[in-house]
């Protein structure tokens, strides 16, 4: 489930919500050199005159955004605002453990891939684990790769289960 987290940045309070996981791959495939000022803080709301709004605008982000000192230009709280979307959002990966597939069920067999989508959503939604609904409104990035580790590890199991089992009915038929 998406969470939303209060930071602090150049001494203002934020409160980050996570992107959704079909929203957050795109995003991820975005060269941060293109970001437009609304795709650097995507997902944040600031105080405006007591109220939290969505920073969905220049209007907003003009007003709303900046260094509490008056110290740092605005482009530079932009930047540091945007490493902390980028943390709330994809901090897991840096000490996330992936799921080993032994070798020997590796292939280098091209696969299809569907176009316009991020293979990681398109196994999810292809395997029925969650709806593209879902994808694109429920679940976070760290949810959606939770899910993809949890599938692995299921085949992973399955096949060393499965090979386990051939092997005993080869050396069964020998007899």
């Amino acid at each position: 489930m998406r969470k939303e987290v209060k930071v602090n940045v150049c001494g203002r309070p934020y409160l980050i919500h996570q992107m959704a996981a079909r929203e957050g791959f795109e995003y991820l495939a975005i060269d941060s050199a293109d970001y437009t000022v609304e795709e650097l803080v995507k997902g944040v709301k600031v105080k405006v005159a007591g109220q939290w709004v969505a920073a969905e605008d220049e209007e907003v982000i003009n007003v709303a955004i900046s260094d509490a000192a008056g110290i740092l230009p605005p482009y530079k709280v932009l930047w540091a605002l945007n490493a902390e979307v980028r943390q709330v959002n994809f901090g897991f990966l840096a000490g996330r453990k992936k799921p080993e597939v032994p070798g020997r069920f590796r292939s280098n067999v091209d696969t299809q891939e569907a176009d316009g989508m991020d293979p990681l959503i398109a196994n999810l939604f292809a395997s029925g684990k969650a709806s593209m609904i879902e994808l694109e409104t429920v679940y976070s990035v760290e949810d959606a790769v939770r899910m993809m580790d949890s599938i692995v590890v299921a085949n992973v199991n399955q096949a060393l289960i499965d090979e386990a089992a051939m092997a005993e009915a080869k050396s069964k038929s020998k007899r």
